[in-house]
């Protein structure tokens, strides 16, 4: 049977991404699974920290290189091909001085690039920090992705293909989608928002096959992928802020895995219901 389930609307994907969360934080508070989270974030945390003593000279040059690229856009990348390219590097120098410091307010801009690169040096703390714990869940093959909330959900224990065949399976992205983000990554001041949202989706997206790749099907992991990607761009944004929160950061590798299985689960439980497979029974925040 061929069917096709739009994406959730903005309202929607909101509401769905928040009850998400709070499914998340629940799970996250059981004990073992706190204990874990707290051993997982402390070590990458460190990791993190570390990192910034040891390497902070190369991430300044990191956060002044992300800095020019938002205040310039699509020019920044013509000015460090021609300095790295097979011209001089007196040239190249010039060219990307040209684009840096001239485009478009002279030396306003150089100011705003400054300004915007130390804000950029702080944001990457974070970011960092949930870029290693994606990996970790990642490598761990989703070991915090199932366990509790995945147990909220037995009517959707079905045997389903390997994850590369999962994978294999799923719709390649649209040209039209394509070619709406790499437009949005050449315009100044939009390509950090299109940048931070395809970088937010992708972190939630690469865990979901491990959700459910024993009990979803390639043609229900699509569906549902089209379905809640508007909710995982959510539900990973507002991670960000979480890692920023004190003894809360601590339950962000809980709170990951466990918001992922949830919008995952429930983007198949009304994919079967659609196909009439399944009846839809989401799960709520009310005691069970």
């Amino acid at each position: 049977m061929s069917f096709s389930l739009a994406s959730l609307g903005l309202r929607s994907a909101l509401r769905e991404s928040v009850q998400c969360l709070g499914l998340a934080l629940r799970d996250s508070l059981r004990p073992t699974i706190v204990v874990r989270s707290c051993m997982l974030c402390l070590l990458v945390f460190a990791g993190v920290t570390w990192l910034y003593f040891a390497h902070f000279d190369s991430l300044v040059l990191l956060s002044g290189l992300l800095a020019a690229y938002i205040v310039t856009g699509g020019s920044f990348f013509v000015a460090a091909t021609a300095m790295f390219a097979g011209t001089s590097s007196a040239a190249g120098m010039a060219s990307l001085a040209s684009v840096v410091f001239i485009y478009p307010l002279f030396l306003g801009v150089a100011v705003y690039i400054v300004a915007l690169a130390t804000i950029m040096l702080v944001l990457l703390f974070p970011l960092l920090v949930l870029l290693g714990i994606h990996v970790i869940l990642h490598a761990a093959r989703g070991a915090l992705v199932h366990g509790q909330a995945r147990k909220r959900y037995p009517h959707l224990q079905q045997p389903g293909p390997t994850i590369e065949d999962q994978r294999l399976g799923e719709a390649k992205r649209s040209w039209k989608t394509t070619a709406v983000i790499v437009i949005g990554l050449c315009i100044p001041g939009i390509n950090f928002l299109v940048l931070l949202g395809l970088l937010a989706y992708l972190n939630i997206r690469s865990l979901v096959p491990w959700a459910l790749y024993d009990v979803a099907n390639g043609a229900e992991m699509h569906q549902l992928i089209a379905q809640q990607r508007m909710s995982m761009l959510l539900f990973s944004l507002m991670m960000l802020p979480i890692a920023c929160i004190p003894v809360l950061n601590l339950l962000l590798p809980g709170m990951l895995g466990a918001g992922t299985a949830h919008l995952a689960c429930r983007g198949l439980e009304r994919v079967r219901a659609a196909t009439g497979s399944t009846a839809a029974r989401q799960v709520s925040l009310a005691p069970s």
